[in-house]
């Protein structure tokens, strides 16, 4: 009988004094593995048992202890169909790029080194795996992704061949190779494309010179039927001009959405000038960007990143989503490339290995009732604690209040008002 299992929600994997166990902390089973019996938990996690009617008599007693000891599941059992682990990964296809900008959160030491990008196989194998734990959604990133000869193959295998559902390509716009538009315009559901001023001759965080080639390669995708969108990175010197971008926005016919400055233990230095102060964040207003939102439809997005009206306990770091290094290391978001916060490696550890990790239950526990100050916050279940890593650089730990939280508390109080004013307006009518 051929079965396809995968670890359950609640399995944790650790060692003590070098003896490898598997356990579940919601029934509290724990197993205590030697080192055939690891080797075959972790054949199971690679999805490598291809025929239980073939196995030993040892192994398919095995097989019964894991199942018994709620360690694994059979995916077509409805318990386990429902239980989705992973949503969404960031795939970091390079650790190349052809820009150097300030406060770029993917910039390591490792930088343009290409020895140190993963073979295409082995993300390919890394994103079948996870598609046992649910995986739905791709964002493509690195470095910058266009410069790797081999990115045509890899988004047309994952669309065609793993069935991926959506694919997100995120580029700074300024390579776009010819044999590129096809299998982007075929394959992938959204492009966007980073940008810095809003006209020619206005920088902040990129080099000069560049705005027109992007420009005109977004002109490029949209003439080819792409779905293509731009994002700006939002500081303390532009915050101010976001009318400026709307215009850029309209002007091209492109949606436009903003990223947030994160500045991390490595840039913090020449992010300095760009950092956002407290006075600044308090005083920022939304009005004028949220007034256009039609309350009477679904709200989802408000095209601000990070910024969403939805019920949240948690930032989905390391819980609904992952980051994949250009090395294979996994971390629990694109933002937290830290070594303290690495949950394994998929060049030598099964996905199944990865999610029961210990460093990953901090993870899945954390909550919006765990941070201080946020715990007695009216917003905090629409802002369940804002980003994780920015409270982090800044303070060294994940449970305290993100930096930027003058700024959340503002566009949630904004919402709140025009929500009221709304239904003020549907009294009277």
């Amino acid at each position: 009988m051929i079965k396809s299992y995968k670890i359950n929600k609640d399995v944790i994997m650790f060692a003590i004094d070098e003896i490898p166990f598997i356990g579940n902390y919601r029934t509290g089973s724990i197993i205590a593995l030697n080192e055939k019996e690891l080797s075959f938990v972790k054949s199971i996690l690679a999805g490598k048992l291809n025929n239980e009617d073939e196995l030993d008599d040892k192994k398919k007693e095995w097989l019964s202890i894991l199942k018994e000891c709620d360690i694994i599941c059979d995916i077509k059992e409805s318990i386990c169909m429902n239980d989705i682990e992973i949503e969404s990964i960031y795939l970091h296809y390079t650790n190349k790029c052809n820009l150097y900008c300030k406060g770029c959160y993917s910039y390591d030491q490792n930088r343009n080194d290409e020895s140190q990008d993963l073979s295409m196989e082995y993300f390919l194998e890394a994103v079948k795996q996870l598609k046992t734990y649910g995986l739905d959604k791709i964002i493509i990133s690195g470095g910058e992704p266009t410069l790797r000869n081999d990115l045509d193959e890899f988004i047309k295998y994952l669309k065609e061949i793993l069935d991926i559902n959506y694919i997100v390509l995120i580029t700074n716009g300024t390579n776009l190779p010819h044999n590129l538009l096809h299998t982007i315009r075929e394959y992938v559901d959204d492009v966007a494309v980073s940008i810095d001023g809003y006209e020619e001759g206005i920088t902040f965080i990129r080099p000069t010179g560049i705005h027109k080639i992007v420009m005109n390669n977004i002109a490029l995708l949209k003439e080819a039927g792409i779905n293509v969108s731009m994002i700006a990175t939002l500081h303390r010197k532009n915050v101010n001009l976001m009318d400026k971008y709307q215009k850029l926005s309209e002007e091209m016919g492109i949606p436009l959405s903003y990223s947030i400055l994160t500045c991390n233990n490595q840039n913090r230095e020449e992010c300095k000038d760009f950092m956002f102060s407290e006075d600044i964040l308090s005083s920022i207003k939304w009005e004028d960007i949220l007034s256009s939102i039609k309350w009477n439809e679904n709200i989802d997005n408000t095209n601000i990143k990070n910024f969403s009206f939805e019920t949240r306990l948690s930032c989905e770091a390391g819980r609904k989503m992952l980051s994949i290094a250009a090395n294979g290391d996994v971390y629990p978001c694109h933002m937290l490339h830290v070594e303290e916060f690495k949950l394994g490696n998929i060049k030598d550890m099964t996905v199944g290995e990865i999610l029961c990790s210990s460093k990953r239950l901090i993870w899945k526990n954390i909550s919006v009732d765990m941070i201080d100050g946020c715990n007695i916050c009216k917003f905090k279940y629409l802002c369940g604690g804002a980003c994780r890593a920015n409270a982090y650089y800044l303070n060294a730990t994940l449970k305290k209040k993100d930096p930027y939280c003058p700024l959340y508390y503002n566009f949630y109080e904004t919402i709140i008002n025009l929500i009221r004013e709304y239904n003020r307006k549907e009294r009277e009518e």
